[in-house]
């Protein structure tokens, strides 16, 4: 039975459709969730590939994403490298040309409108902090990157500036500190008399204090991780990799045991003591640990970990099966009956100088979501208001002020 051309070019066209609407659906299938090298994680579906990179888009729509293969975990990479794009698929919509041009965040970073609140419901901002709020520009800026410490803020643009606002130790507003330089910037840390920039290079900036003779003009970054007194610092690497750049008279105390030398982690908490979590989930504690937070409890030692928070001699660590584990001398402080916490992927810390709390940020299949873990059920209350308002991406803070980046913006 013969088929005239016009048929066959309907039949054709017909199967054509079938296997590039078969391939969408299969893509919106299995949404993977890639992870960064400073440990931020996105659920989203591949699209394409070249050498250096991976096109990705978001389950629930929007623009596609470019995600760089040197800011994707060990495991992003070697998915990337074994993958192959359909032959079929679907190519992506093409995003809506933007009302008003905003600066774009570097590759593979998200950025947020900045945002200020006291760290206790109703109490003011110290006078001594109030000069935060005098950059009225910065209220129209989206941001990548914020840390802070006591009186000061530290905050990274979309465009790759560095602002800092607030008063230093000593009373003094933090004027003309920033590095006279045009590199663009995409990450902080700041410290009781030390702050670094990061530049999209991986280069470090001491942008106040002296350079420390741990650092050299070839240590490179992906992450910096400080101590709130600016001594103690650790640099890692794209391959997850430590160094020191802390103050020499710490590194004995501090600086990692060399059988981690060329262990990759994925994030790295300081506080009296460090915390480092692998790629493969294995928690390591090092530093002044002489309060019972070693050696580690058996419920911790071959379990995979998702987040941990370092509080005094306390340390609380999340599995991966969301089980909150917490033990040192200081955890007789702590009665929350919370004891699990699904879907944690990081654990923010805050304190007024009496209540600690950790925040656990969780992704599940409902979405994204914070869960608040101390031992007040009032100041529990006041922050878990602040961050299902805000739903923060980073958050830091000063002595009386939380500071946080808030979603991001398209």
């Amino acid at each position: 039975m013969s088929m005239n051309p016009i048929s066959l070019l309907k039949l054709l066209c017909l199967l054509s459709f079938i296997a590039i609407t078969t391939s969408a659906q299969d893509a919106a299938s299995w949404p993977r969730t890639f992870t960064s090298t400073d440990g931020r994680q996105i659920k989203a579906i591949p699209i394409s590939k070249n050498a250096t990179s991976i096109t990705v888009r978001r389950p629930e729509g929007g623009p596609p994403l470019l995600l760089p293969l040197d800011r994707l975990s060990p495991a992003d990479v070697a998915f990337v490298k074994a993958w192959t794009p359909p032959a079929n698929a679907v190519p992506p919509a093409p995003a809506a040309a933007p009302v008003a041009a905003k600066p774009k965040p570097p590759a593979g970073l998200a950025a947020g409108k900045l945002v200020i609140v006291p760290i206790n419901e109703g109490a003011a901002i110290n006078p001594l902090g109030a000069g935060m709020f005098e950059k009225e520009p910065l209220k129209d800026s989206l941001f990548v990157d914020v840390s802070a410490c006591e009186h000061h803020v530290v905050a990274v643009t979309a465009d790759g500036k560095a602002v800092c606002f607030g008063m230093d130790p000593d009373g003094k507003p933090m004027v003309d500190v920033l590095p006279k330089t045009k590199r663009k910037m995409v990450a902080c840390t700041a410290g009781r008399g030390r702050d670094y920039l990061m530049d999209e290079d991986g280069r470090i900036e001491i942008m106040r204090g002296q350079p420390l003779e741990t650092m050299t003009s070839r240590t490179k970054a992906r992450h910096i991780f400080m101590n709130v007194h600016a001594t103690v610092a650790f640099a890692m690497n794209a391959e997850g990799k430590l160094q020191f750049i802390g103050h020499p008279n710490d590194r004995k105390d501090f600086d990692f045991p060399p059988a981690l030398k060329d262990t990759a982690f994925r994030s790295l908490n300081l506080s009296g003591h460090i915390a480092g979590i692998t790629t493969e989930g294995r928690l390591h504690l090092w530093g002044k640990t002489g309060n019972g937070q070693l050696p580690l409890p058996p419920e911790v030692v071959d379990a995979r970990i998702a987040a941990v928070s370092l509080r005094g001699s306390a340390t609380i660590a999340v599995r991966e099966d969301g089980k909150i584990i917490i033990w040192g001398e200081d955890r007789k402080w702590w009665n929350s009956k919370l004891d699990s916490a699904p879907g944690t992927v990081e654990a923010w810390d805050l304190s007024d100088g009496y209540w600690s709390t950790t925040i656990f940020r969780q992704e599940t299949p409902q979405g994204e979501s914070y869960t608040v873990y101390s031992n007040s059920a009032e100041r529990d209350a006041y922050i878990q208001k602040v961050l299902d308002q805000y739903k923060p991406m980073k958050i830091s803070q000063t002595n009386d002020a939380i500071i946080m980046i808030s979603s991001p913006v398209p």
